[in-house]
């Protein structure tokens, strides 16, 4: 077995990116951290996906936009469930401290 903590953050490079690590996976679903810094969509994409999305804020804040322009602002211990096929945008994540994210996609 190998000890890790959701809050280690040494070592990550999010200059280029947010950092995407898969935490564990099983049949029909996927857990996952993510960390951004102040990492948004990009002007002009929706994500999109095929499957239910459930979203919490472990740490710092995020904001969550809808196709029908409404807004979910996500802080520590906020979640939300994002339903398969619906069109959204990360708009806002903080700086300082980093967003952290888990996420649960679950598939079928």
């Amino acid at each position: 077995m190998y000890l890790k903590n959701l809050f280690d953050l040494r070592g990550m490079d999010l200059s280029e990116g947010e950092c995407v690590s898969e935490l564990f996976s099983g049949k029909g679903f996927r857990l996952e951290r993510t960390v951004s810094k102040g990492h948004v969509t990009p002007k002009g994409q929706w994500c999109r996906e095929p499957f239910d999305k459930w979203l919490a804020v472990i740490e710092g804040e995020g904001e969550i936009m809808y196709e029908d322009m409404s807004v979910d602002l996500l802080r520590r211990g906020d979640h939300v469930l994002i339903p398969a096929d619906t069109r959204y945008r990360v708009t806002m994540t903080s700086h300082s401290p980093e967003c952290v994210w888990l996420s649960v996609t679950v598939r079928g």
